[in-house]
C-alpha cells in the first residue's frame, strides 16, 4: 500500500518543477548536468506516494515521470539554449537577461509538442488556426467544439455504463469476454471518450489563455489528428493520437542511437528509436497505474505499449511487401483501417482490465452527469 503524500512531498513536487525551469533558464555550462541529479532523486522518491483521489493521483504521476523524461531531454540529451530555438527568434537566448530567459524556459517546458519552435513536428500535427483568426472567433469556435464534444461524450458515457469493460464490477466479465461486435464498440468508445476528455481540457485552457492575451489563436494547434489517417498503426500513434508526450518519449531514443553510433537512416536506428519510445511510454503509464492499483505487477502498461512497437514492425514489413507487388493504395488503406481496429480490439483488454477493476475508467473517462439519459428514459428505452 502506497503511503499518503505529506507536505514535504508537495514541496518536493514544486521543487522538482522549479529545478527543471532553472535548468533551462541557466546559461550553457559544463556543470548544467548537475540539475538532473536532484530532479531524478526527488521524482523517483515521490512515485510511490499517493497525492489525491485516483484520477488526480494518476495525473500527478504522469507529471512526475514526464518531467523526469523532459529533464533528460533538456539537460542530458541537449544543451537547450544552443540546440533549441523558437520560430522567429533572432538572437542567442543565452545572451539575453534572466527575465527573458525565464519566459523562454517556461514556453519551452509548456510547449510539449514543440508548437512555435523549430523542432515542431509539423507533419504530425493538424493545421491549426491562422494568424488572421480573431480572438473572438477563436473563443467562439473552441466553445462550440467543446459543447459538441460534451454531447458526444455523454452519449458514449451512457453506453459505457452498460458495458462491464468500463465498470469495476465484481464479475468475470471483461472486454475480452464480450462478443466481438461489443468489443469493437468498446474500443471505439474508449478512444472517443479518451480523446474528448483530453481535447476539452485542451480547449478550455486555450480559451482562457487567448482570452487573457497570454497567447494567440495560431498557437493552439488541435490536440488530435484526423481519424481518416488511422489506416496504419504507425499513423495512429504518430498522427491521429495526441502528441503531447512525443518529444519526451522520442528524444531518449535519438540520444541512444547517437550514443551507440548507430548509422542514421537505417532500420536499426529507426526501430531502436521506436522501441525506446514505446518502452518509455510503458514505464510512464505503469508508474501512473501503480498510483491507482498499489501493485507494480498489476499494471499491464509494460506489455501493452511495447507491443505497439511489435505491431508497427510487423505492419512495416507488410506495407513493404505490398509496395513490392504493387498492391492498390485505396484497398490497402481500407484493409489497414480494419487491421488497426482489430489490433486494438485484441490488445486494449490487456491495458484496460487493471484500470477498470479499481474504478479508474469510470471516474476518469465517463461524465459525472448526463443530458442524454433523461431523454432516453422519456422515449421509453430505459
Amino acid at each position: 500500500m502506497s503511503d499518503p503524500a505529506g507536505p514535504f512531498a508537495y514541496f518536493g513536487l514544486v521543487a522538482s518543477l522549479f529545478l527543471l525551469l532553472a535548468s533551462v533558464t541557466a546559461r550553457p555550462s559544463r556543470w548544467r548536468f548537475l540539475f538532473f541529479i536532484p530532479i531524478a532523486c526527488i521524482n523517483l522518491c515521490l512515485i510511490p506516494l499517493h497525492f489525491a483521489d485516483i484520477v488526480a493521483d494518476y495525473s500527478v504521476h504522469v507529471i512526475l515521470v514526464g518531467s523526469l523524461f523532459l529533464a533528460f531531454d533538456f539537460i542530458i540529451s541537449n544543451d537547450v539554449q544552443i540546440d533549441l530555438r523558437q520560430k522567429g527568434q533572432d538572437s542567442d537566448i543565452a545572451r539575453r537577461p534572466l527575465s527573458e530567459r525565464l519566459v523562454w524556459g517556461v514556453r519551452l517546458i509548456l510547449s510539449l509538442r514543440g508548437v512555435g519552435w523549430l523542432h515542431e513536428p509539423t507533419k504530425s500535427l493538424r493545421p491549426g488556426y491562422t494568424a488572421q483568426t480573431s480572438r473572438t472567433s477563436f473563443i467562439a469556435q473552441q466553445l462550440c467544439i467543446t459543447m459538441v464534444y460534451i454531447v458526444i461524450s455523454d452519449i458514449a458515457s451512457t453506453y459505457a455504463r452498460t458495458s462491464c469493460t468500463f465498470l469495476p464490477e465484481p464479475t468475470n466479465c471483461t472486454m475480452s469476454s464480450r462478443p466481438f461486435f461489443w468489443r469493437c464498440l468498446d474500443a471505439l468508445t474508449f478512444a472517443c471518450v479518451g480523446q474528448i476528455g483530453i481535447s476539452n481540457l485542451f480547449n478550455i485552457i486555450s480559451v482562457l489563455s487567448v482570452a487573457c492575451g497570454h497567447s494567440t489563436p495560431k498557437d493552439w494547434v488541435p490536440g488530435f489528428g484526423y481519424w481518416s489517417n488511422g489506416y496504419r498503426l504507425r499513423n495512429f500513434w504518430s498522427i491521429v493520437w495526441h502528441q503531447f508526450l512525443r518529444r519526451m518519449l522520442s528524444d531518449p531514443g535519438k540520444w541512444l542511437v547517437k550514443t551507440l553510433r548507430i548509422p542514421r537512416g537505417t532500420n536499426l536506428s529507426s526501430y531502436t528509436q521506436l522501441y525506446t519510445a514505446f518502452i518509455l511510454s510503458g514505464v510512464l503509464h505503469a508508474c501512473a497505474e501503480y498510483s491507482i492499483t498499489d501493485h507494480w505487477g498489476y499494471s499491464n502498461a509494460l506489455v501493452f505499449f511495447p507491443a505497439q512497437a511489435v505491431g508497427i514492425m510487423f505492419e512495416d514489413a507488410v506495407v513493404y511487401l505490398g509496395r513490392v507487388v504493387g498492391f492498390p493504395k485505396r484497398l490497402g488503406r481500407a484493409i489497414g483501417s480494419v487491421w488497426v481496429l482489430l489490433w486494438f480490439v485484441y490488445t486494449l483488454p490487456v491495458l484496460l482490465v487493471p484500470m477498470a477493476s479499481v474504478g479508474f475508467l469510470d471516474q476518469s473517462l465517463l461524465l459525472p452527469f448526463s443530458i442524454v439519459k433523461p431523454l432516453i428514459r422519456r422515449l421509453g428505452y430505459a
